[in-house]
């Protein structure tokens, strides 16, 4: 079993840019070791290395990510969402390695896109390492599913109280800090996109 498998969040009526998302992540990404799994309501999805969770019409966006999670096998779980392309090259080592981390030091969410860079530039972060910085804990939408690792146990335990809105933003991450969870952003610097650091 990998420890890590990889969800394009999505639903039916955004289908249309599910071609252009793999067209992407097999031009960046073509030797990608992990299973993707595009989440939606009914349409079937017909592409190599891809599953389908089909998730029916009953739920909402959050109810089919929690559907979803209890589909897949793997301890770590990477986000996107259909509209979030790979723009840059992947290296499979450093997500390995990030995953690897994450395991080791109990981390519970890193986050890999651009999402968070206005906050990279402000003083006093907490450093994680020398690429990544502590996710603040005031911080009122501190994590969220773009473009993201996480811990799939921790995600879970996110969605039982409702506490993920439309489209993936955490309202809080003060949770996070009392039960010892580490949430990291990475910082890449000029690029701002730590999946082609």
């Amino acid at each position: 079993m990998e420890k890590l498998e990889i969800l394009v969040l999505s639903c039916d009526k955004y289908s249309d840019a599910w071609d252009d998302f793999f067209n992407l992540k097999e031009k960046f990404w073509p030797d990608c070791p992990y299973q993707w799994h595009v989440v939606t309501e009914s349409k079937d999805y017909v592409r190599n290395k891809v599953d389908t969770i089909k998730c029916g019409n009953d739920l909402n966006w959050a109810g089919r990510l929690r559907k979803a999670l209890h589909q897949i096998e793997s301890p770590y779980v990477g986000l996107f969402l259909e509209d979030y392309f790979i723009k840059a090259p992947i290296d499979n080592e450093k997500i390995a390695g990030f995953v690897e981390m994450m395991e080791r030091e109990q981390v519970t969410f890193l986050n890999l896109g651009d999402v968070f860079h206005y906050r990279l530039r402000q003083k006093n972060l907490e450093r994680f390492s020398e690429h990544l910085v502590v996710i603040p804990q005031h911080l009122k939408y501190g994590i969220d599913t773009a473009a993201a690792i996480w811990d799939k146990a921790f995600l879970l335990s996110k969605l039982v109280g409702g506490g993920i809105t439309a489209r993936g933003s955490l309202k809080s991450t003060v949770a996070t800090r009392r039960h010892q969870q580490k949430g990291l952003v990475a910082n890449s610097f000029a690029t701002r996109n730590c999946l082609s650091m």
